[in-house]
């Protein structure tokens, strides 16, 4: 087994609770479920313009909300960016590490980060030899389809239609197989982000620090990542009963309450609540895990957190090491 899994224990604890004792932490998981909530509501909110009473005005309705909530969502984004950011440099912090302040600059390159860790998942540029069965799957499916108009029309042609069909075939599993080398590179470098906040290493230089590190442990990170996911989900479903119980209940005694009444009534967001509470936390539990990931593959250890630390002031504007 690789280091995860011999300290799985130690590393699923660490994420889930070894952060409660922390004001700063919980400072953070705070303002994530505000964001969260009012992202919610707001989101619903533009949704239920649409209205089927408004049938000639619908297709516009649809583009304006779409635009709406993608702006939304945008904004949420960028602000839950920087408190992953947080999280992570708090995670390090609290193990006694060092980690960069936070400005604009650096803001903008950990966006690049993310686009960067995309773009080196997909093209797979540090396995570029796994590219070339991608791009011969394309070329594979592309030839099948073409095989298809060539025979239409001549049953002398039926051999082409044959061929093209195991092309397509050939092309696809091609496709499937790279996929999940896409994938496994997008694990491998999910830990770039904490190497950036570390030490403020190149774009490049977090990558494939993150790339390194993860070699012999793709196997631990995707069972911890899974088992987290689905110990949250748990408490995240039995914290929204109240809520569907309500909704349930309210559509049965009010026979002319539709969706939008129920959708808006401040009753059923208070029930929500606890919802965007654990939403809330599972960004935490997200930034906390991939740190102690992290420390663990890089240092030797998991990261022991320190109850006597003093929660620091963050600004967006701070610029030190």
């Amino acid at each position: 087994m690789g280091i995860i899994l011999d300290n799985l224990s130690e590393l699923v604890g660490e994420s889930l609770l070894g952060w409660i004792h922390d004001k700063t932490m919980w400072t953070y998981a705070l303002i994530s479920a505000i964001i969260l909530l009012i992202a919610g509501y707001v989101t619903v909110g533009a949704l239920l313009q649409i209205i089927p009473s408004q049938i000639d005005k619908i297709p516009q309705t649809i583009i304006s909300t779409i635009l709406f909530i993608g702006l939304i969502v945008f904004i949420e984004v960028l602000i839950l960016l920087v408190i992953d950011y947080l999280v992570i440099k708090r995670a390090l912090e609290l193990k006694g590490q060092k980690a960069i302040g936070l400005n604009i600059i650096r803001y903008l390159s950990l966006i690049v980060l993310h686009i960067a860790t995309a773009i080196v998942a997909v093209l797979s540029l540090f396995k570029l030899k796994i590219l070339v069965v991608g791009i011969t799957g394309i070329i594979v499916l592309m030839l099948g389809f073409i095989m298809f108009p060539l025979s239409i029309g001549n049953p002398s042609m039926f051999w082409v239609i044959i061929l093209g069909v195991i092309f397509i075939i050939a092309g696809i599993i091609l496709l499937a197989i790279y996929l999940v080398h896409v994938i496994l590179n997008a694990i491998r470098l999910s830990l770039a982000y904490v190497a950036y906040v570390e030490e403020e290493r190149s774009i490049m230089a977090s990558l494939k620090k993150s790339w390194d590190i993860t070699k012999n442990d793709i196997d631990g990170i995707v069972f911890v990542w899974i088992l987290i996911a689905v110990i949250v989900a748990v408490i995240s479903t039995a914290v929204s009963i109240p809520a569907v119980v309500y909704v349930g209940a309210a559509s049965e005694t009010a026979m002319e309450m539709n969706l939008s009444m129920i959708s808006m009534d401040p009753l059923y967001w208070i029930l929500l609540i606890p919802s965007y509470i654990v939403s809330a936390y599972s960004v935490i539990v997200s930034g906390f895990m991939m740190t102690a990931m992290y420390t663990l593959l890089s240092k030797g250890k998991v990261i022991q957190t320190t109850p006597t630390l003093k929660p620091k002031e963050e600004t967006f504007s701070q610029n030190q090491r």
